[in-house]
């Protein structure tokens, strides 16, 4: 499954205004459809993969949309549930990571 196929034709990802701007709708119409295609795949995930955890199942879906940088998962993590940030804030907290 190709999950990069919101990028330009240079290769590198399209900025959430890039593609409003080509499909002629609003920046916050395309961040709130890339949040409820995230919370569909991270629930379809989490019903078919009971045994992972929340951080096994995000950490997955990274992968698989080829999520690298700081920077990628920042945005990355933004576009989560609420319930979700929770959850691996909480995670990671239990484990002594700490925010800077």
């Amino acid at each position: 499954m190709d999950v990069n196929c919101v990028k330009h034709e240079t290769g590198k990802h399209l900025s959430g205004t890039m593609i409003a701007e080509k499909l002629n709708i609003s920046r916050a119409a395309v961040s709130q459809i890339l949040k409820r295609s995230i919370k569909k795949i991270y629930l379809s995930l989490k019903n078919s993969n009971k045994e992972y955890s929340t951080i096994q199942i995000i950490s997955g879906m990274a992968k698989l949309f080829n999520i690298k940088t700081e920077s990628e998962y920042k945005k990355f993590f933004r576009l989560l549930p609420e319930n979700v940030k929770g959850e691996i804030n909480a995670a990671a907290k239990d484990n002594g990571y700490k925010r800077n």
